[in-house]
């Protein structure tokens, strides 16, 4: 699923489908994408770049810095998107 540029910096949600690894014996193992995980991540997209999603989930400093020095994110190919829900964003009440 492509992920609409439109998308960028905004707060989603992303359904994909995750190759992952799995120790059990191949003949018990599952066939095509039912053998996939299904991950949701949640964050903000940062980057689509060659059919690359980058959904940053939080950053953060050490006490005093005044940098970034840590993100966390999670790199998802377009073509594992089988999702994907942008949040509505509203003020804080007060």
């Amino acid at each position: 699923m492509k992920i609409p540029r439109a998308y960028l910096s905004r707060i989603v949600e992303v359904t994909w489908m995750d190759p992952g690894y799995h120790r059990q014996e191949i003949s018990k193992a599952l066939k095509g994408r039912a053998g996939l995980a299904t991950w949701r991540e949640y964050g903000i997209v940062d980057d689509i770049t060659e059919g690359v999603v980058r959904i940053v989930h939080s950053a953060g400093r050490d006490p005093g810095a005044v940098e970034v020095d840590e993100i966390q994110y999670t790199l998802v190919p377009e073509e594992l998107v089988i999702g994907c829900r942008l949040f509505k964003e509203e003020e804080a009440q007060s």
